[in-house]
């Protein structure tokens, strides 16, 4: 089974972190997001490496709650409408 592995997008923006919250402008579409709350953990955590939820696991450790995977991926549908996934 071929299991899905989003990527952030690392080429045609420019990243800014303040205070807990991202800023990623794209150069090309010349458009502002602002990504913070679980958004900005799954974005660093979007390195084509791992799944969904070994995204949700990573976070979870990183927080010590439990994994939540419809979270991560709300956040991704988020990312990718954005037009900040690979």
């Amino acid at each position: 089974m071929n299991t899905f592995h989003p990527r952030r997008r690392d080429e045609g923006i420019r990243i800014e972190e303040f205070q807990g919250e991202v800023l990623v402008y794209d150069l090309v579409a010349h458009t502002a997001h602002c990504v913070n709350g679980i958004a900005v953990s799954v974005w660093q955590y979007a390195d084509g490496t791992r799944s969904g939820m070994e995204i949700a696991e990573r976070i979870a450790a990183d927080q010590g709650t439990e994994a939540d995977e419809a979270l991560v991926l709300r956040a991704l549908d988020e990312l990718d409408r954005a037009s900040l996934l690979a």
